[in-house]
């Protein structure tokens, strides 16, 4: 209540500030901080936001990953601000002006600011924590992020809110960035001290400052321009499958080149050359095996099959067949005891169980009950299920070995029978890999859900949640936001659909891949 009210205050309060006079035609050209790290990513697309939206087409890549970590970067900046008690926050849903001149006003009052707000002729910016000196009137800003990595952006970041902050007029004595510590160890209480991470970066800043203004010039003129640039070596994505808007890579169709298999600077090279499908790509020396089993393919349309490899593969399963899966959850700030950043943790399990080839499937599935650590129900069920004898397979089992062995570590009354199932385990995903098999269907990809409908028709369409990303977001919704109970059943309702068809899916590939054999 009390900072609500300091809000309207402020909002009534008649403010003795110059007034900055911005043309409204101008005003639609300031360039945000926002905006240019779009710029950094992609000038076609910081272009864009200044013209009709007609004219780009605008289409996010992998929604889900970004709505996710859009969720824990305010849990990390939130937590952050705990390091700075007694702050103010600036609103974000105002104006530029409105925020920039409460902004002011807690500045002569040597407040700790959140969002802090900066508005020049050109440029405008928020800052996440703004702290006064206590020796002098400068300021630090720190910027919060919820990587565990300082990444190049990061400077850009920093220097674009140095500039507008000098234009505004305050001293800034030091640009820090608090990061995720990748090593803390959280146990039953967050120890913000040891969570974060704090570096300057004021050093990297001057190092990079001519640079930086090289890129803002570039970027102030680039929004002006009526026409849309072409397409730029340094400021564009290098392939469709990165790319955010559909009408830069808008000649290519199916089977183009960008589907080649590793195929990095080498698809550049021919898309540099006029090549722009799978099809035309010339012999050549470069090629690898693999890439050009993969062109002869898309000529044919014939899928590519060695026999031997794949029947080896195939009759080195031993009965009975356990399909595993897990999914899990790898959020910035831990969810559970004895738990880093980032690590994954498995809070659910399918597992499909065959016991020979006559005999019906068997399944088994657990997710967290919100009362135990899901890592203990997970072991004890799969130690009853899953005996030293048979095979596991696991689509890039790397992954399932890596959430068993880590749980066994922390709960170690099961270490014995880990020890007794680790050399039972198959990767399904090896005879697509290595190209035992390769359809055209798959367009590259060795991916459960390329293989899947290439091989037996099957795919995840109908599944509310179908790839692994949205399967993190909700189950990271239904852990950390204030659902209703009758909304975190549907989500793990739909969470165990979704691992259930991935075990069910490996079954029907092995059964698919036996009738080629």
């Amino acid at each position: 209540m009390l900072k609500l009210f300091r809000f309207k205050d402020f909002l009534n309060r008649k403010f003795d500030l110059p007034e900055i006079q911005i043309p409204s035609e101008q005003r639609a050209t300031v360039l945000t901080k926002s905006r240019f790290m779009i710029g950094l990513k992609c000038d076609l697309l910081l272009w864009s936001q200044y013209h009709s939206e007609n004219t780009l087409r605008y289409s996010p890549k992998n929604e889900s990953n970004l709505h996710r970590m859009n969720i824990q970067n305010d849990s990390v900046l939130l937590s952050a601000r705990s390091l700075y008690p007694n702050g103010v926050e600036v609103p974000r849903n105002l104006n530029m002006f409105s925020t920039y001149k409460i902004t002011q006003e807690l500045i002569k009052e040597r407040k700790v600011i959140y969002n802090a707000s900066f508005l020049s002729t050109e440029f405008f910016s928020r800052t996440d924590i703004l702290v006064p000196s206590q020796e002098d009137d400068s300021w630090e800003i720190i910027l919060v992020k919820s990587s565990i990595n300082i990444k190049r952006d990061n400077t850009k970041d920093l220097s674009f809110q140095l500039h507008v902050i000098k234009l505004c007029g305050l001293t800034i004595k030091d640009c820090s960035i608090l990061n995720v510590n990748p090593h803390y160890l959280f146990d039953k209480e967050l120890d913000l001290k040891q969570f974060f991470v704090k570096v300057s970066l004021l050093d990297k800043m001057k190092y990079a400052k001519d640079e930086f203004s090289r890129q803002l010039n570039y970027f102030k003129s680039l929004i002006h321009l009526e026409e849309s640039p072409p397409i730029s070596q340094e400021f564009s994505c290098s392939s469709p499958k990165n790319c955010n808007l559909k009408t830069c890579w808008h000649e290519l169709g199916d089977g183009d080149i960008f589907n080649l298999r590793e195929g990095g600077d080498l698809v550049l090279k021919f898309y540099k050359s006029g090549i722009r499908y799978l099809k035309d790509i010339p012999d050549n020396p470069d090629l690898s095996f693999s890439q050009k089993i993969q062109i002869d393919v898309e000529k044919t349309k014939i899928a590519f099959i060695q026999q031997d490899k794949l029947k080896d593969f195939v009759n080195s399963f031993q009965y009975p067949l356990y399909f595993l899966d897990f999914e899990t959850v790898n959020p910035a700030m831990p969810l559970y005891p004895k738990t880093k950043p980032y690590q994954h943790i498995p809070f659910l399990y399918s597992l499909h169980v065959q016991r020979n080839h006559d005999l019906p499937l068997e399944h088994y599935s657990f997710i967290d009950n919100g009362i135990d650590d899901p890592r203990l129900n997970i072991l004890s069920e799969l130690s009853k299920l899953i005996s030293p004898t048979g095979t596991i397979i696991c689509y890039n089992d790397t992954f399932e070995k890596r959430c068993l062995r880590e749980s066994v570590q922390l709960f170690t009354q099961y270490e014995e029978w880990y020890s007794t199932i680790v050399e039972n385990f198959k990767d399904l995903s090896d005879p697509f890999k290595f190209f035992y098999y390769y359809h055209p269907a798959q367009k590259g990809s060795a991916s459960l859900k390329a293989v899947l409908p290439a091989l037996t028709g099957l795919d995840y369409k109908e599944l509310g949640i179908n790839d692994g990303n949205m399967a993190n977001l909700e189950f990271l919704r239904s852990k950390t936001m204030n659902l209703s109970e009758d909304e975190v059943n549907a989500i793990h309702t739909l969470l165990t659909e979704y691992c259930k068809m991935d075990t069910y899916a490996m079954y029907k590939v092995v059964e698919a891949l036996r009738n080629l054999i």
